[in-house]
């Protein structure tokens, strides 16, 4: 596993995982985790933007399944799946995109990406570290 500052952005990818290109950061297996200042302390409202971000930047991805209630860090959560192909492989990739709001109203967000096919692969890992996330007070 490696850990990759990029702006906002965390990066944690396997040797591989992530790259750039056309000074863009990309991630084909792994996580970006970080935080947005929000203008309306609502979680359902923050995520759909954060969405919104997500399909305006790749047009070709698609809500997969709608946001469901998830807990993280003992605190109230979103999990939304959206899947699209690859802007770098062309394969298609599904991305998790898990949200909280933080005790300074801030949107904290984990977004696993893997490929399709081998998602099952990383999904037990992806579970443990959104399991053993700690926002503080």
């Amino acid at each position: 596993m490696k850990l990759y500052r990029n702006g906002t952005n965390i990066i944690i990818a396997p040797r591989g995982g992530f790259g750039t290109r056309a000074q863009s950061v990309f991630v084909t297996h792994g996580m970006f985790v970080g935080t947005l200042t929000i203008e309306t302390p609502d979680l359902a409202t923050a995520t759909r933007l954060l969405i919104e971000q997500q399909l305006a930047a790749n047009p070709d991805f698609r809500v997969l399944r709608a946001s469901e209630s998830v807990t993280i860090s003992n605190r109230p959560g979103l999990a939304t799946v959206v899947t699209g192909p690859s802007t770098v492989s062309g394969v298609r990739e599904v991305d998790v995109v898990f949200t909280a709001i933080t005790s300074d109203n801030r949107l904290f967000y984990l977004i696993a990406v893997a490929p399709e096919d081998e998602l099952p692969a990383y999904q037990a890992t992806f579970e443990r570290i959104i399991g053993g996330v700690s926002l503080e007070n």
